[in-house]
């Protein structure tokens, strides 16, 4: 219909413009079917943006960073008894990582994260981060490191973005085509802090690592997402010198959702089921039909009325897409986490992580053919993938691990420090599956015996490349360890419409 109502308008240009000109230039010939012809194959100008699935040929994407810093809210507590708000934003992690972020946080290492709190003439980690850690010749070393996640550190994170980046730098497209990347600023604390206050910058920490959870492009509309996540709030700012750079004078609509009161962010009562609230994470565009997931979870990832308002929003913009809310359970971040969509027709799922699993399975799903693994290994990040067209696809692979439930962590010395496991001489003994905030679907069936479920990785693999799907796993262990992986790391700016011709 654009195209004929395009025809329709030039036509009649044309006849207006020749009728109006018949009394200057009497003999100016009157336009002919080739003249009509040449006019009707003039394409219009091609969209800056356009993404309207996630299997269609990728030509450009933002890439995220390495950089992370955790907020307060997230130290309080126990292994077994988490408080406030660690407790909801805690069951986003498999057991064993989530005590491996507490050990790495708990009281005599959080001066590592923050500076002394309790000298108010200190200067924060966050300023020492900004004029030391960020120079290339310094960020390796001891004090940077401590700056950043002990743990997970900024080069082992980087080093996972390198390999990814790899990839993308080198994939080519049938046609020959290669992956344009962008890249966002990295972490700014200073700026962070002059926007949002020193002091809830300390509360609630910063991350410039998932690309994919702060904007979402649908057709030419970039929409500026409302993250639910504290540590995202900042994470907006990185991207705007990009952005305006690529977008300024194109035919892009940037959308921008509602501000929120954030007073009650990072406090015992808050609810981000109170807001609206999206992340990008929670998005699934597949053509006609958009999901969007919303978790349980009261302080983590997107909520109900955030989908509510991309459904009305993009409706009133002339979108005609149907738009799915998706219940998840509160240990489940994102849609991402638990789904992924190489081709039209195959899904990657996890059907334990959905709250109603069969209400997509007989509806948005119904007929499609379907890799299904278990909860554990999507929260260990199984599912999480980037299609680069429908013959294509990278995936997050993990460093081998054991079933939580599988695991008594209380048997050493420290509950906290992972590193106090439990020795040789100690019977592991399997504990309820019910663990403070967690319920995992799977059961040990060995008690005593660690189920290891690296394989559910090579096994996904296997089942892509039996239907003609080549795959490119990339360990992202330190990834995972924040909640994310490959499709959390990337936002698509432009992928082509249509099929490869798979």
């Amino acid at each position: 219909m654009r195209n004929e109502s395009t025809y329709a308008v030039l036509l009649f240009s044309i006849i207006f413009s020749a009728g109006c000109a018949s009394h200057v230039a009497k003999n100016q010939p009157a336009p002919t079917r080739d003249d009509l012809d040449t006019v009707r194959m003039h394409a219009a100008p091609a969209d800056r943006l356009h993404v309207n699935t996630e299997w269609g040929p990728l030509k450009e994407v933002i890439l995220g960073r390495s950089r992370f810093q955790i907020g307060n809210t997230a130290l309080s507590g126990t292994a077994d008894e988490p408080l406030g708000w660690t407790s909801e934003a805690m069951a986003i992690f498999p057991k064993d990582e989530w005590i491996k972020t507490l050990a790495c946080t708990r009281p005599g290492n959080q001066a590592n994260w923050h500076g002394q709190r309790n000298d108010p003439t200190a200067v924060s980690c966050e300023t020492k981060a900004q004029l030391y850690c960020d120079s290339e010749d310094n960020k390796d070393n001891a004090f940077c490191a401590s700056c950043y996640n002990p743990c997970a550190s900024f080069n082992d994170t980087e080093e996972e973005t390198q390999a990814l980046l790899r990839i993308l730098q080198n994939f080519k497209h049938a046609d020959g085509s290669t992956i344009k990347i962008w890249r966002p600023d990295t972490t700014q604390p200073l700026k962070m802090a002059a926007n949002y206050g020193a002091q809830n910058q300390e509360l609630q920490g910063n991350m410039d690592i998932f690309s994919r959870d702060i904007l979402q492009v649908i057709g030419n509309v970039l929409v500026m997402l409302e993250p639910g996540s504290p540590s995202r709030r900042g994470e907006q700012l990185l991207y705007n010198r990009l952005l305006d750079s690529q977008l300024a004078g194109t035919n892009v609509a940037r959308v921008s959702m509602p501000n929120r009161d954030w007073s009650k962010q990072s406090t015992p009562t808050y609810d981000k089921s109170d807001y609206t609230v999206l992340e990008g994470g929670d998005f699934m565009l597949m053509g006609d039909t958009i999901l969007i997931g919303h978790s349980a979870n009261k302080v983590m990832g997107s909520s109900q009325l955030g989908c509510g308002w991309f459904r009305d929003t993009i409706h009133s913009l002339g979108f005609t897409q149907q738009v799915i809310c998706v219940p998840l359970p509160k240990n489940i971040l994102h849609l991402d986490i638990v789904m992924s969509v190489p081709r039209p027709g195959l899904a990657i799922v996890a059907p334990a992580g959905f709250s109603d699993f069969s209400a997509l399975e007989n509806g948005a799903l119904k007929g499609w053919d379907l890799i299904k693994v278990d909860e554990l290994a999507a929260m260990k990040m199984a599912v999480n993938g980037l299609p680069l067209d429908e013959r294509n696809i990278i995936v997050a692979h993990n460093a081998a691990y054991e079933d939580p439930c599988c695991e008594n962590y209380s048997c050493g010395t420290d509950p906290l420090n992972p590193l106090d496991a439990c020795g040789p001489q100690e019977e592991k003994v399997c504990v309820d599956v019910a663990l403070t905030p967690f319920k995992f679907s799977s059961k040990c069936t060995n008690p005593g015996q660690p189920v290891e479920v690296d394989g559910k990785f090579s096994d996904v693999q296997v089942q892509l490349e039996e239907r003609g799907i080549n795959v490119y796993p990339v360990m992202y262990e330190n990834h995972a360890g924040y909640g994310g992986a490959i499709r959390c790391s990337t936002h698509p700016f432009r992928r082509d419409a249509g099929s490869s011709g798979f």
